[in-house]
């Protein structure tokens, strides 16, 4: 129990972080005219894929079991991350 008390602070914390540098990253990115926007598609898409992923995940964990469906978000969120870096230059860039 201490030590899942420990991980759940390392993650929240790298959650906040995580969060906070995209939203710089996205703001530092965006032209002048479109960073309002850009934020709030970032903002749209965050709040809605987070639980659409959990719903999907909950539902492959059912099927599979937990450690498989963590198995398989954390190989599709690699390939995710990966693909997007290899086809946005400005990623790259900077």
């Amino acid at each position: 129990f201490p030590r899942s008390i420990m991980v759940l602070a390392v993650v929240g914390y790298a959650t906040i972080v995580f969060l906070g540098m995209t939203n710089i990253f996205i703001q530092t990115l965006a032209a002048n005219e479109v960073r309002g926007r850009a934020v709030a598609v970032y903002s749209t898409i965050l709040l809605g894929i987070v639980p659409a992923g959990s719903l999907l995940v909950g539902a492959l964990a059912t099927l599979v079991g937990l450690q498989h469906a963590f198995r398989v978000a954390g190989i599709a969120t690699a390939a995710v991350a990966i693909g997007a870096f290899a086809l946005t230059p400005a990623l790259r860039a900077s």
